[in-house]
């Protein structure tokens, strides 16, 4: 995931400039117990990729990205949480106070907006702040992203006039939801709030870590000593939505229950004598995107257990905003692609070029199918690859990996603008960037 910053404007633009070490410095729990040099390290860690301040980090669905820079889950967790917590006391002091805040309201004739959110637990229990995480450009610039008006960190008041104040994450969610075309999102931004300083250091017998936990979508902290229990047949959100089968292609109505880490489908509603589980999707590990084509349509890419390999699931709501609720929820459990998309893909024994639905999936991996739903045929593994466009063909560019056998992909795409996209995709994605 992108850092925040790359998007001013938004709720915490004004909030303080203290860099990460300052701020590191002053979070007594998480410098507990480690090295002196451990606030330098970490800030430099954060700085390798663009977190440069604490507002850096709070748009992260989950420390995973920090994981992948090196910190145990439990350091990345504690830290995102940190970030979190300033955030959200940051926020309520504002509005409680009244003063460095402004109101925009936002109108849209039709969606899908293409707008990402997050869900950050606020000072009353059960409630959670609702906040602008990012946009979806998959397949183009969405509405939320060409208005101009929105920015990363701003945080939802209202929609179509009607307060989300008080409202759970899948509460708000829903809310959005069920308010039909045209609609108007109000949301707050930052003008003169400040990010508040860290508590003083507490004495070691009540010093205490942070650790995140998921609530529809919020998050809270905890004591260290206390585990943060999970129900994980916690039912998130649940309704019918239409699913594609693997082997005969038609559509067939389910209902479907999003519980913590899967997606599980029945003939009928669970309470009814005649339902049946028909399937589950684990979410773990996935990878979500939404389809043009049919319409309201989003695909999840599950790890199949059997085997390892990637799994194409997908579903149809009964409109955009039904589909756009269900893929912000679903997401927070796994990733987003980073691109999707045709490209013609040469064989290694038979030389002959057939066309491949790829998937570009976090952290770097490039997955390939028969089409967006249909059979996974290959990954190829980005991390440490040459990513170079050809100068004779303006729609085609070589994958050189490292990983395994060295192995070249020559990849074609529909057009040199195509072409463009998915090398800059690529290489955003591998340890080392090659010149053209």
């Amino acid at each position: 995931e992108k850092p925040s910053s790359a998007r001013g404007g938004g709720t915490m633009a004004a909030f303080s400039d203290a860099d990460m070490s300052e701020w590191l410095a002053k979070q007594a729990s998480l410098a507990e117990g480690k090295p002196e040099a451990w606030v330098a390290e970490t800030a430099s860690q954060l700085a390798s990729k663009g977190f440069l301040t604490p507002r850096d980090l709070v748009t992260l669905n989950s420390g995973e990205p920090l994981t992948e820079l090196g910190f145990a889950q439990d350091d990345a967790d504690a830290i995102l949480t940190a970030a979190e917590s300033d955030f959200s006391a940051g926020y309520c002091a504002a509005l409680e106070s009244g003063t460095g805040m402004d109101s925009i309201d936002v109108g849209f004739d039709e969606g899908p907006l293409k707008l990402k959110f997050k869900g950050i637990a606020a000072a009353v229990e059960n409630t959670d702040i609702i906040l602008v995480a990012g946009f979806d450009s998959e397949g183009g610039t969405g509405p939320a992203e060409a208005s101009g008006k929105i920015a990363a960190l701003d945080c939802l008041a209202a929609v179509n006039g009607k307060p989300l104040a008080g409202m759970s994450f899948k509460d708000a969610m829903t809310a959005i939801q069920e308010e039909a075309f045209p609609k108007t999102l109000t949301f707050k931004k930052s003008s003169t709030a400040t990010f508040p300083a860290a508590a003083p250091a507490a004495p070691a017998e009540d010093a205490s870590a942070s650790a995140s936990a998921s609530s529809g979508g919020g998050s809270s902290s905890a004591p260290a000593e206390e585990a943060v229990e999970v129900d994980e047949n916690a039912t998130q959100m649940e309704g019918w939505l239409d699913k594609q089968g693997h082997v005969n292609k038609s559509w067939k109505k389910r209902y479907f229950v999003l519980k913590t880490g899967r997606l599980e489908y029945y003939t009928n509603e669970p309470s009814e004598d005649n339902s049946n589980l028909q399937g589950t999707i684990s979410l773990t590990g996935s990878t979500l995107y939404s389809l043009q084509e049919p319409p309201c349509a989003f695909v999840v890419q599950a790890i199949d257990p059997s085997n390892g390999s990637k799994k194409a699931y997908p579903i149809r709501a009964a409109n955009d905003a039904s589909r756009e609720c269900w893929v912000e929820l679903c997401r927070l459990h796994g990733s987003d692609a980073l691109m999707t998309g045709w490209l013609v893909k040469q064989g290694h024994i038979i030389p002959s070029w057939r066309k491949r639905w790829f998937v570009l999936e976090p952290p770097c991996k490039l997955h390939y199918f028969t089409s967006p739903a249909g059979e996974w045929k290959g990954t190829i593994q980005l991390k440490g690859a040459t990513i170079k466009p050809s100068n004779a063909n303006p729609k085609l560019f070589q994958v050189h990996t490292l990983s395994g056998e060295d192995k070249d992909f020559s990849l074609k795409a529909d057009s040199s603008g195509d072409r463009d996209q998915w090398v800059r995709s690529c290489r955003s994605v591998t340890s080392g960037e090659e010149e053209e």
